[in-house]
């Protein structure tokens, strides 16, 4: 047992196997085929603790010899487990091992495993294996969420380190120069837009997906000739970065620096120094960031972990500095800290309930982190009970079947074959079948039915989001056309003007532009009805102009970046819808031109390091180009990540398309994964104490009714010819009449018994006078002819003194033959009727010693031994009826060793289970085969001088005390006869 958890605590404690038994169903291949493995190593330690158990049993150690070992093994193992780094209370493994073990002992005592035994079994293991697994993995989340708060303390990150230098090296290269010389040469006369700078760092920053994931950065650029700021958006002078960046802590690479805990703004300070045609220095200040998987593409990138602290996506954490909170995630924490600090570089539980647990680390720098998690309550164990003990019912059966074929078990777990058939097991095998078959229906439609209506949703779901982002998109398109009206009204109005118009032909003009307008409204109705909703009724505010701005596209030369056409122009203001459908909605959102190239991503970053296509996708392009459909959804995927993506047309007021909207949509998988799993393991708890209360039920309501079915089964197996009790069963029911019939035939074999036992005992008065008669009649003629003599002798010759020596002989004749008249009346008396026994306890030892003695010096051409055991067998029984018995066996023995043969003859007591047996064996010439069946019948004997009474005596002697008497013999080798008798205890002898 110590071993086996020393096993359970190396595979959970000692290994990187996830084991999330807050929902098995999410456990991954490896920790499935663990928990296979733990199956199988409980299967084999119940083997190996029933063969030891059994070993134990067969020494014939008595009940309380067994308890006293088990008392003294648990003490001895308490030193194991205070210092063999269990990481186990000594007195739960100690309650545990105790009820395991006095459960094994009542157990070995069992002929044949029943099913109530097999669940218990199951139950059993379930329930400890639970309780060692749930307290191990209790251990192993403290020692991961410490493992935790002393990363998170620390900003420092080597991993990142790794990746700005990589970036640094990659900014410093001359093609990134020459970007940022287009930059500098085209706003040579004012600030450089920061967006069109973070495009250049984005084009680098996108590829590290670890930076990416985990980091957030801020840019600030000056040039270094007079320290003026080069960016728009900059709130830091140049001397204050300088600054900054000096005060931080070095690193390998003289380019980045660490701005440590205590400044309470930590991160990363990247500083380069680019020749440019205007020399600039740029800071790239890196913070930690974490991205949250709410789209598709952020999904894609979950595989790079902050620290490779892969499992901090399932913990929630604060980090107070100075007592005030910096920074929390995944729950709202307390802006104060309130909780008393441990000292610094220690850990403490601070709250541990069953539904949370909160651990607090004191950093240094005054640094406090807490840490916590959802521990789920007392449903998390119960899983684990539920889990374990499917997987150990799956393995019984598995290796129940394999066994039925191959009959590898031992007698007593071999269930599945050696189990009787009967109607009470047959009962519950298909009640609890019934339960398990339900709970697979229930599982297998409850499957179908999330995916069916969980696909239903979401796809409505995705209607809506598209729906809505369509008409946020319409919205800012017609705001746009409205506003470029504007614009060319009044200078249509100006135009006029200067060639002279009047105002009447002003208002002409006006009121045709107006039908114009209404003629578009009409056709983009559903557009503007979307729009009207949306606004809900309110006037739509005109936006203000924008500065111009323009996309750098790397690929192409300065002359060719200038914005020209209309097409441009569309292109450039259907990119910035991006960020509000992608922030309102939280959608990835992709536009693509006519041709099905991308304009424009949320995630361009993505598209960047080729992780994705830039070409829509060419079924939805067919649909959308070429057969004028208004949206097409098409399957999609990226590695192993599959999901859906929406196309749309994006239209101007004119009804023409502009380009194409893509819209990608996960949340359906993960959202079903997860609805799924946490249904069925609910629905496994359920299941599992389901199957075990209907268990219960099945095995009581199958007892009940066949209760009276066994009795009457018992009953059958007890009938004899007398003395049988009636069957009383109240009901009138198929068993009533079952019944009844057995109480008819039972009055009917009584009244048959009692004429029979008259007859026998008829028969029998009869056949002992015969054979009365003949032994009588035996001696009673030798008897006659001595007396006749004698008469005869004292007839012719009266003188007494020659007649005396006959007087005398034949006298003695007489009362030779009297005693032995005498003995047969006095044989014929003891086996009518036994004189009644005195039981007490006594040493059978001590009486095969005595009888021993009696006989050893009987013959001396007899070698007559005894070979004693070490224990001391106690018998209840009458000391002078068995002795008797010792007696006839020994006296047997000698008579039949022939003559011309020297006598071994031996005397062996020995244990076998719960009985005490005294073989005497001979070297005699055998009992033949053809009256082997009459050794122990009355009146039968092989020797002249015996009434064969003897043996038959014996016998009943021994059955009158519960014991047996039986006999081996080999024709010309000799006989062995065995005397069994129930023992009281067993003691050792000193």
């Amino acid at each position: 047992m110590l071993m086996v958890c020393s096993i359970f605590k190396s595979i959970i404690l000692d290994s990187s196997i996830v084991f999330d038994f807050e929902n098995v169903f999410n456990l991954n291949s490896q920790s499935v085929l663990a928990m296979i493995g733990v199956v199988l190593l409980l299967l084999a330690f119940f083997l190996f603790s029933h063969r030891m158990m059994q070993a134990i049993y067969k020494v014939g150690l008595s009940k309380n010899g067994r308890l006293g070992a088990i008392a003294v093994s648990l003490l001895a193992s308490i030193p194991v487990v205070l210092y063999g780094d269990l990481k186990l209370p000594v007195v739960y493994f100690l309650t545990a091992a105790l009820i395991y073990l006095i459960v094994f002992e009542f157990f070995v005592e069992v002929r044949a495993l029943s099913l109530q035994w097999l669940v218990g079994w199951l139950m059993l293991f379930s329930c400890l294996t639970a309780m060692l697994l749930y307290k191990y993995n209790g251990d192993k989340d403290y020692l991961r969420r410490e493992e935790y708060a002393i990363a998170l303390a620390s900003y420092e990150d080597k991993q990142a380190e790794e990746g700005v230098i990589e970036i640094g090296k990659l900014l410093l290269a001359d093609s990134t120069r020459h970007m940022w010389n287009l930059l500098t040469n085209y706003y040579e006369d004012e600030l450089i837009p920061k967006e069109e700078a973070r495009d250049i760092m984005d084009a680098h920053f996108g590829i590290n997906k670890y930076l990416l994931h985990n980091y957030k950065f801020t840019l600030y650029g000056y040039y270094r000739e007079n320290g003026e700021a080069a960016l728009t958006e900059q709130n830091k002078t140049f001397g204050d970065m300088e600054r900054q960046f000096m005060q931080a802590n070095a690193t390998s690479s003289p380019i980045l620096r660490f701005r440590p805990e205590k400044t309470r703004d930590p991160g990363y300070l990247l500083r380069l120094d680019l020749k440019t045609s205007h020399p600039l220095t740029i800071f790239v200040m890196l913070k930690r960031s974490f991205s949250t998987p709410s789209k598709v593409y952020t999904e894609m990138l979950l595989d790079k972990k902050y620290k490779n602290l892969g499992e901090l996506d399932n913990y929630d954490y604060g980090i107070y500095q100075n007592d005030t909170l910096v920074e929390d995630r995944n729950e709202t924490y307390a802006k104060q800290l309130t909780d008393s600090l441990p000292p610094e570089g220690q850990i403490r539980i601070v709250k541990h309930s069953s539904t949370r647990s909160e651990l607090l680390y004191h950093a240094p720098n005054n640094i406090a982190i807490k840490i916590g998690r959802v521990t789920g309550g007392y449903i998390k164990p119960l899983s684990l009970f539920s889990y374990v003990f499917t997987l150990l019912t799956l393995a019984i059966l598995l290796f129940g079947g394999i066994n039925y074929f191959t009959n590898a078990l031992p007698g007593p777990l071999n269930f599945f074959r050696t189990a009787k058939p009967s109607l009470r097991n047959q009962f519950q095998f298909w009640v609890i079948s019934m339960v398990l078959f339900s709970f697979l229906g229930i599982g297998f439609v409850t499957v179908w039915y999330f995916q069916k209506s969980s696909n239903d949703y979401h796809k409505g779901r995705l209607d809506r989001k598209v729906t809505s982002a369509l008409a946020s998109v319409n919205y800012e398109i017609r705001a746009w056309h409205k506003e470029r009206q504007r614009e060319w009204d009044n200078e249509r109005r100006r135009e006029l003007k200067d060639h002279g118009k009047d105002t009447e032909e002003l208002a002409r003009e006006k009121k045709r532009e107006m039908e114009r307008e209404r003629e578009r409204e009409k056709k983009g109705g559903t557009i503007a009805e979307n729009e009207r909703e949306r606004a809900g009724g309110k006037e739509l505010e005109h936006k203000q102009e924008e500065p111009h701005k323009f996309r750098i596209k790397l690929e192409k030369p300065h002359e060719e970046l200038m914005v020209g056409d209309m097409e441009e122009l569309n292109a450039f203001s259907l990119s910035s819808l991006i960020p509000l459908v992608s922030e309102v909605h939280r959608l990835d959102v992709n536009i693509y031109n006519l041709n099905g190239d991308l304009i424009t991503s949320s995630e361009e970053d993505i598209f960047k390091g080729g992780l994705v296509s830039n070409k829509m996708g060419a079924y939805a392009y067919l649909n959308l180009h070429n057969l004028g459909f208004e949206r097409s959804d098409q399957d999609e995927s990226i590695g192993n990540l599959f999901y859906t993506a929406a196309y749309l047309p994006l239209k101007d007021l004119e009804g023409n398309t502009l380009a194409y909207m893509g819209i990608p949509y996960y949340a359906q998988h993960r959202e079903l994964r997860s609805e799924v799993t946490d249904f069925m393991s609910t629905l496994l708890n359920v299941y599992v104490f389901l199957l075990l209360i209907a268990g219960g039920l099945a095995i009581v309501i199958a007892n009940s009714i066949t209760k009276k079915l066994t009795e009457l089964g018992n009953s059958l197996q007890r009938l004899r010819l007398g003395g049988n009790e009636p069957i009383v069963w109240r009901r009138k029911d198929e068993i009533g009449d079952l019944v009844e019939a057995y109480n008819r035939a039972v009055k009917k074999i009584e009244e048959s018994s009692l004429l029979l036992a008259q007859s026998e005992r008829d028969g029998a008065w009869r056949e002992m006078a015969k054979q009365v008669a003949h032994e009588i009649k035996n001696p009673l003629t030798p008897m006659k002819l001595s007396i006749q003599y004698l008469l005869h002798a004292y007839q012719s010759n009266p003188d007494p003194k020659s007649i005396e020596p006959l007087l005398k002989r034949v006298s003695g004749t007489l009362v030779e033959q009297i005693e032995s008249l005498a003995q047969i009346a006095t044989e014929f008396s003891n086996f009518a009727k036994m004189p009644q026994a005195q039981n007490i306890q006594f040493s059978l030892n001590d009486l095969a010693a005595s009888v021993h003695h009696l006989f050893k010096n009987e013959r001396p051409d007899m070698d007559i031994s005894i070979e004693m055991p070490k224990s001391d067998f106690e018998v209840y029984a009458d000391r002078n009826h068995v002795t008797r018995v010792f007696n006839n066996l020994l006296k047997n023995a000698i008579q039949a060793v022939p003559d011309e043969r020297k006598g071994l003859i031996k005397i062996v007591l020995y244990q076998e289970g719960n009985k005490a047996i005294l073989k005497v064996a001979d070297n005699g010439s055998g009992i033949p085969p053809e009256i082997q069946e009459k050794v122990f019948s009355p009146n039968f004997s092989t020797k002249n001088s015996g009434t064969g009474l003897g043996l038959a005596i014996c016998k009943s002697i021994i059955e009158g005390f519960k014991g047996d008497i039986y006999f081996e013999t080999e024709m010309d080798k000799g006989t062995t006869f065995f005397v069994e008798l129930p023992l009281m205890s067993v003691t050792e002898l000193a």
